[in-house]
């Protein structure tokens, strides 16, 4: 319904509907894709992790810097959760865009979504407090691993973490630009 509600006045119910049933035709391979995507995502932040692990010359396996960066990874499952909690509880109409962007506790949340490029739109989410509070746990998880103090993980964990997802969002912002 929120689809149909957004595209109304674009385009017809009957157009909304056959696009709505082309998404029903290939929604399978969201079922290929999606753990793909997780994959690469686990293995590109266990390799920032590691690269910053073994410039500092500490010894853990990549193995053990994947374990830690899959047990971290619920977290990012917090903003979904405060997401359908708000939507469900306290923002009961809203529309499309409005369920799109928004991200809790990032600074997106705190800007006017309207007067932003789209470029804009990906840096503002992934500047949130679920990143830091990943980094914090990575780092302390990693102090555990290697019997070292906090500190010096954090750094660590905070410059080769904070490196790849630079790197990302400076490739997500190339495509945002290129195909938008």
């Amino acid at each position: 319904m929120l689809f149909i509600n957004h595209f109304k006045d674009q385009l017809s119910y009957d157009r909304i509907i056959s696009i709505l049933d082309k998404q029903k035709e290939y929604f399978w391979m969201s079922y290929i894709f999606i753990p793909l995507l997780y994959l690469v995502k686990l293995v590109y932040a266990t390799s920032s992790v590691y690269t910053g692990l073994f410039i500092q010359s500490l010894k853990i396996s990549f193995a053990k810097v994947f374990s830690v960066i899959l047990v971290c990874e619920p977290i990012f499952l917090l903003p979904k959760i405060v997401k359908f909690i708000w939507f469900y509880f306290f923002e009961t109409e809203y529309d499309l865009l409005e369920f799109r962007y928004f991200y809790p506790f990032s600074a997106l949340s705190i800007t006017n979504i309207e007067s932003l490029s789209n470029w804009f739109i990906y840096p503002l989410q992934m500047a949130n407090l679920f990143e830091l509070l990943y980094i914090l746990v990575v780092a302390y998880f990693l102090k555990k691993l290697l019997n070292t103090d906090y500190l010096s993980m954090l750094v660590v964990t905070l410059i080769s973490y904070g490196v790849g997802l630079l790197l990302w969002a400076s490739l997500i912002l190339f495509l945002t630009v290129s195909y938008s």
